[in-house]
């Protein structure tokens, strides 16, 4: 078996090479066509199966984000031929949206100004989410540092057998205080 490909995938590769023309396409990464400089994931869009033949040259290796200068990613590709399928697939192996092709576009810009909606919607989505998540990762360092604080105060309360008169210990507590109701709630 070559690759590790099962005989359904092997199948599966030989009807993409006879699709795109290409010959025992062996490195998914390499330019199928040093004139038009595309991979073998920016060409499956115009096939008649995208969705499998991508899933088939990630499997094998391909990068889904490498750019061609004018063209875009192979996401631009599959924003610019209608495959909603084929957009999801690459969002959820990592294909990066916000890439910008040659006219400074990126694919959800792509899919707005040719009014393709279900890639735009999907694209949006996942854009958003991404923004999301990395704004929660920022906050979650943010209180796990303030946490952190909490703590150290708390016990530098306790290892100074606090009384009313020591206007250190009710200093701390009020710092306590502030950063629980500022950060925590």
């Amino acid at each position: 078996m070559e690759m590790g490909l099962t005989e359904r995938e092997l199948r599966l590769k030989n009807d993409m090479e006879y699709e795109l023309g290409t010959f025992n396409i062996v490195d998914p990464n390499a330019l199928t066509d040093p004139l038009l400089r595309e991979t073998p994931l920016m060409e499956v869009n115009i096939t008649s199966d995208p969705l499998n033949y991508s899933k088939l040259l990630i499997k094998m290796g391909a990068d889904p984000n490498i750019i061609h200068e004018q063209l875009g990613s192979a996401l631009h590709y599959a924003v610019a031929n209608e495959n909603p399928d084929t957009t999801r697939y690459l969002l959820s192996v990592g294909a990066n949206p916000f890439v910008k092709d040659g006219d400074g576009e990126t694919p959800y810009d792509l899919a707005m100004r040719n009014g393709h909606i279900i890639e735009a919607d999907i694209l949006k989505n996942h854009m958003i989410r991404k923004i999301q998540n990395k704004q929660l990762r920022r906050m979650t360092r943010k209180r796990a540092k303030t946490m952190k604080r909490l703590a150290t105060a708390k016990s530098m309360l306790r290892e100074s057998n606090s009384t009313f008169g020591n206007p250190i210990s009710h200093m701390d507590y009020d710092t306590m205080s502030y950063l629980m109701s500022k950060y925590l709630m």
